[in-house]
């Protein structure tokens, strides 16, 4: 009898195993759709406004807004001349768009899409963009200026534009008064207090080199930063600025996500394929999938109800982007 029961539990105990097994090989995310978009040129960032559900999309001289209920292109604003970030702000119901070649911040209605204003800057080339909730300021960042420009969502003007010790790429906010900047040409990433506008502190992140795409688990204190040069995906504690290991991914990275509710990391690189990477704890990460999407689609969005994610990309033949192959690639998930 005994001999039984140890058998059936066995049994039970090989199932259970190969089952879990099994739905751990499954892939997290595939293709679903394909938005399909006018005009050519390069693309660049994807933003998300939650609130009223729209997607917008950079373009070249264009801005998308695809409406994330029926997956369909319903406005775009042109006449600019090299669109990059788009900030959301919900609570002053504008967007905020920068423009690299005219060096400006453009301003728009959240709900009709009509062009405000336009906020010159000081600074030149201006292409990240965010809105920190702690400090309710817009901040743009320079690349060839080495410097953010302050925006008040208010008067919609630039109130303050600050030297950084390096080129600016990717940025992300805690929400508690502090911006971390990736400083791609000096290996390193600043810290600005919100408040002060002052630079608080930067130091450098080896081995990472040419740090572009910027990430952050808030709650755990780590920023992922994506690496181009090593193609790295470094993970750093932001109390102690330690590397704590760094994740191999593809070449030339774009845009880095953080998911909390999955504990997961999603890098995206210009040759067609994203990492998915589990998190099990602050320090501990694992490659649970190499999602096939196409080449130079580097920059994604993730929509933070559904969790679909959302590449942009031309097609390219010869290194020449193809005539009217610019498109969005939905990848969904496949398991729960």
């Amino acid at each position: 009898m005994f001999h039984i029961r140890l058998k059936s539990l066995f049994l039970i105990v090989s199932f259970y195993t190969f089952f879990h097994s099994s739905l751990a090989a499954q892939d997290l995310y595939s293709f679903a759709d394909k938005i399909e978009l006018p005009n050519d040129g390069t693309s660049d960032f994807l933003s998300i406004d939650t609130v009223n559900q729209h997607l917008f999309v950079t373009h070249a001289s264009n801005m998308h807004v695809i409406s994330l209920a029926n997956k369909k292109l319903i406005h775009t604003l042109s006449n600019m001349k090299g669109v990059r970030g788009v900030a959301v702000v919900n609570e002053v119901n504008k967007g905020f768009i920068t423009d690299s070649k005219t060096h400006e911040v453009f301003v728009f209605n959240l709900s009709s899409f009509e062009m405000l204003t336009t906020i010159p800057l000081k600074g030149d080339k201006p292409s990240a963009i965010l809105f920190d909730t702690y400090s309710k300021k817009v901040f743009a960042f320079c690349t060839d200026s080495h410097s953010f420009s302050v925006i008040d969502i208010n008067t919609l003007k630039e109130i303050a534009n600050i030297h950084l010790p390096g080129e600016p790429e990717f940025v992300v906010a805690d929400g508690k008064g502090w911006l971390y900047i990736n400083l791609e040409d000096k290996n390193s990433i600043a810290v600005v207090n919100t408040t002060t506008l002052q630079i608080e502190n930067t130091y450098t992140i080896p081995p990472c080199k040419g740090p572009f795409a910027l990430a952050m688990d808030v709650a755990n204190k780590r920023i992922f930063s994506g690496c181009r040069e090593n193609k790295g995906l470094s993970i750093i504690n932001s109390e102690n600025q330690q590397v704590i290991t760094t994740l191999p991914i593809g070449t030339g990275v774009g845009a880095i996500t953080y998911d909390p509710s999955q504990k997961i990391l999603v890098a995206a690189n210009a040759d067609g394929n994203a990492q998915i990477f589990q998190q099990y704890t602050p320090d501990s990460y694992r490659l649970i999938q190499t999602l096939q999407t196409v080449t130079k689609a580097k920059t994604f969005v993730m929509d933070p109800g559904n969790k679909n994610l959302y590449f942009s990309a031309s097609q390219y033949k010869n290194n020449t982007i193809v005539p009217n192959s610019f498109a969005i690639y939905v990848y969904k998930k496949t398991t729960q």
